[in-house]
């Protein structure tokens, strides 16, 4: 709906719209892990010991994308139609593709991080996950 008001009400302004997959925690600016997105927060939630399971089917693709990148696509879209009156394009974007993580692939990635960099609970004792 946000895109149908815009595309009426822009009048000659350049328009390009991003679609972004799951956006989640940054690659590398302004740091490695900035900020946490939904699924950033499930990921914690599993190495406080508080989710014990992943749902989904085991092939499902999850194709997250950094903020970071996200960013950077915002800025280069708008330098490369600022100065055309009445362009409009639609940007999708995503990573599945080239580097696709499956729902299986979450417990396992989780488990060897978490097991490396274990987390504290409220008295200060690790978590094992």
């Amino acid at each position: 709906m946000g895109e149908i008001c815009v595309k009426q009400f822009r009048e000659n302004i350049p328009l390009a719209i991003i679609r972004p997959t799951m956006v989640t925690s940054s690659y590398r600016e302004p740091f490695p892990g900035w900020i946490e997105g939904l699924s950033d927060g499930v990921i914690a939630a599993y190495g406080k010991g508080k989710v014990k399971c992943f749902l989904g089917s085991p092939m499902s693709i999850l194709d997250l994308i950094p903020c970071d990148v996200v960013i950077n696509v915002i800025m280069v879209a708008m330098a490369a139609h600022a100065k055309k009156s009445c362009s409009e394009i639609i940007y999708h974007i995503g990573s599945s593709s080239r580097n696709p993580i499956y729902i299986s692939n979450i417990p396992n990635f989780s488990f060897h991080y978490f097991t490396q960099n274990p987390l504290t609970d409220k008295k200060g004792k690790l978590v094992k996950v």
